[in-house]
């Protein structure tokens, strides 16, 4: 059962549109924020096991160390490794979602500027992980 998400975003608007979002779906969970690609890392090694959020989201452009980045240390570690990793960008590249699905993201969401189409979008991604949290296969892995 789903019970705590992480979202890793450095821009405050975006993290509580985020918020925002989970409420209005009334899903009764527990948000953890990391506003850094480093504090996300710190976040994630330190915890215990049965600590771990079941979904974490990063945004692909973070100041310092990027999504990219993080997914790619997070894939590295053995305990983490299984995590399911969403990334979430203002802008689409392909090239750029090749690689990160290549990395094992399980979800690529671009940010949309409406509201609830930002919120279906996370809704969507929250149950297709929730059904299934193994990568999906690439045409899926684009949620628009």
């Amino acid at each position: 059962m789903l019970s705590k998400i992480t979202i890793c975003d450095d821009d405050r608007d975006n993290i509580y549109l985020f918020k925002e979002a989970i409420i209005e779906m009334n899903i009764p969970v527990s948000i953890i924020v990391a506003s850094t690609g480093k504090i996300l890392l710190q976040q994630l090694i330190n915890c215990d096991e049965d600590e771990l959020p079941q979904i974490v989201f990063v945004d692909l452009h973070l100041h310092g160390k990027r999504g990219d980045e993080c997914l790619c240390e997070i894939m590295k570690k053995e305990e983490l490794k299984d995590l399911p990793i969403v990334i979430l960008s203002t802008n689409f590249d392909q090239e750029a979602a090749d690689y990160l699905y290549e990395k094992g993201a399980c979800y690529f969401i671009k940010k949309p500027t409406n509201f609830n189409t930002f919120k279906d979008r996370i809704r969507k991604a929250i149950n297709l992980i929730s059904e299934d949290s193994c990568q999906p296969s690439k045409e899926e892995f684009y949620i628009t």
